[in-house]
């Protein structure tokens, strides 16, 4: 063999190995630019109160990211359970439940997500002697502006009742991704 097709043979060796690593390299940044500028929720706050015989969960949901959040639902369901459990809420039976109706949220912004649980003003007694508690567990779900599907858990139980003009406000535990807020 000559030395000149085996110059040439190196040659579009080296240069196919050349693109092939530039192409690589080309599909890592854009994937980290990706990552660096999409929607990204977090559940900033969640308060829990009562009016007109219902519990309303309100969580607090802000997109920390760099681009709008679309179809964002939450489909989280509540069980009551007769006094305290602490830990995973692994063993505990939650009915299944509808996701909400879809929002989007903008860069920076939050919106409010409820959940609506009815409530006797029995239940409410128990509550307030420490004997009923209601735990929450679910998701957040969304999209973001390349059509990525990316979900957020909600984990939260309530753990006691105080009064409040106009109804009644309940403090919280803190599980997993929520910070919760009196």
């Amino acid at each position: 063999m000559s030395v000149e097709i085996l110059f040439t043979i190196t040659t579009t060796l080296v240069t196919c190995v050349s693109i092939y690593l530039v192409w690589r390299a080309h599909r890592e940044s854009s994937s980290i630019a990706k990552e660096q500028v999409r929607a990204s929720l977090s559940v900033d706050g969640a308060f829990l109160f009562i009016r007109d015989g219902h519990l309303l969960l309100c969580l607090k949901v802000k997109n920390c990211g760099n681009t709008i959040a679309k179809d964002v639902r939450n489909q989280i369901s509540w069980t009551m359970v007769d006094g305290p459990r602490f830990g995973s809420p692994a063993d505990l039976k939650f009915p299944e439940v509808p996701a909400s109706a879809p929002v989007e949220i903008g860069s920076g912004n939050s919106v409010d997500l409820n959940i609506t649980v009815p409530i006797t003003n029995d239940e409410i007694r128990l509550m307030l002697d420490g004997l009923l508690f209601i735990y929450f567990n679910g998701t957040v779900s969304y999209k973001d502006t390349f059509g990525v599907a990316h979900e957020t858990s909600v984990r939260t139980t309530t753990s006691g009742l105080q009064p409040t003009i106009g109804g009644w406000s309940l403090a919280a535990h803190n599980h997993d991704h929520i910070t919760l807020y009196r």
